[in-house]
């Protein structure tokens, strides 16, 4: 675990892997599940100028802005997109997204397994193409207040949405490579014969339950609507969660048998088709007990048949 730090007067730069090209792109800021407010006093995003590192391309460079305005205070239990901003970028590249945090911020929500580096600075430098982070808490691994980016993608683009626990999310992944199954998917599997883009999103939370409860971020269930049924051009959900409602919980199948066939029921109704990957093993484990390995056994036929 990283102790989670304390911004102030710092800029923090965060590093995205695009899974579509566009012409265009939106930045969202969240609060969602804060007491305090955020306040940011200035936001940009820019092509990285490599894989690695935290210097941008100068001319990529485009300063955010939030209904016109620069600066943003963010209330509790609120998100936000930016306006569009004109930078066109390719599919499966990278780009960085700075914010300067004038006050003092310590997030209560983030997101733990990021498998970026991200830099962090003293005073305001969003727009500055090279950074000098030094010394202690000037890198982390953790996501911080931005929750996503869309880009203006070809209208028939379709998007696979993995949602899942921490094998989604990419725990045990290498940092800085692009190496949870969901990305190595995406990059495999650019588009379609005829063109067609695609791109797979990564909508895993380490530790999250299927039904059983929100002890790791909402459950599945909970957040079903957002995290995928509302996405624009949504085609197919590959969903593997259900291990954790066994392992912490004591689900029994039945439970978790139903929770699939509403995933099911509601994803078909708009049209998405649904893919479910089978429980992996717990053996080896303090979950790794007679009644979950049955239970995970069960799961499992039912998915398969």
């Amino acid at each position: 675990p990283q102790a989670v730090p304390t911004f102030d007067n710092q800029t923090l730069r965060l590093n995205m892997f695009l899974k579509l090209g566009g012409t265009a792109l939106r930045v969202k800021l969240t609060n969602r599940f804060a007491t305090h407010p955020l306040v940011v006093g200035g936001a940009h995003v820019a092509s990285r100028q490599s894989a690695a590192g935290p210097d941008i391309i100068p001319e990529t460079d485009h300063g955010l802005t939030f209904a016109g305005a620069r600066t943003l205070r963010l209330d509790p239990g609120k998100e936000v997109w930016s306006d569009p901003a004109d930078l066109a970028v390719k599919q499966h590249e990278d780009v960085a997204v700075s914010l300067f945090l004038p006050e003092p911020t310590t997030p209560e929500a983030f997101h733990p397994v990021g498998l970026k580096t991200q830099y962090i600075v003293a005073g305001d430098h969003c727009g500055d193409a090279t950074f000098s982070p030094a010394g202690p808490g000037s890198r982390t691994t953790m996501y911080f207040f931005v929750s996503g980016v869309q880009v203006m993608a070809p209208a028939r683009s379709k998007v696979i949405v993995a949602m899942g626990d921490s094998i989604t999310d990419g725990a045990a992944s290498a940092n800085d490579r692009n190496a949870a199954w969901p990305d190595v998917l995406s990059s495999r599997l650019p588009a379609l014969p005829d063109g067609t883009p695609v791109s797979v999103i990564n909508m895993g939370i380490g530790s999250n339950r299927l039904v059983s409860g929100d002890a790791a971020g909402p459950a599945g269930l909970r957040r079903l609507e957002e995290d995928v049924l509302s996405r624009p051009n949504v085609s197919h959900l590959i969903l593997l969660e259900g291990i954790n409602d066994i392992s912490y919980e004591q689900v029994p199948v039945e439970k978790l048998i139903a929770a699939y066939e509403q995933v099911i029921e509601k994803a078909h109704a708009r049209g998405i088709k649904v893919m479910g990957g089978t429980l992996l093993p717990i053996q080896n484990s303090r979950k790794d007990t007679p009644a979950n390995e049955a239970t995970r056994q069960a799961a499992n036929r039912w998915i398969r048949e």
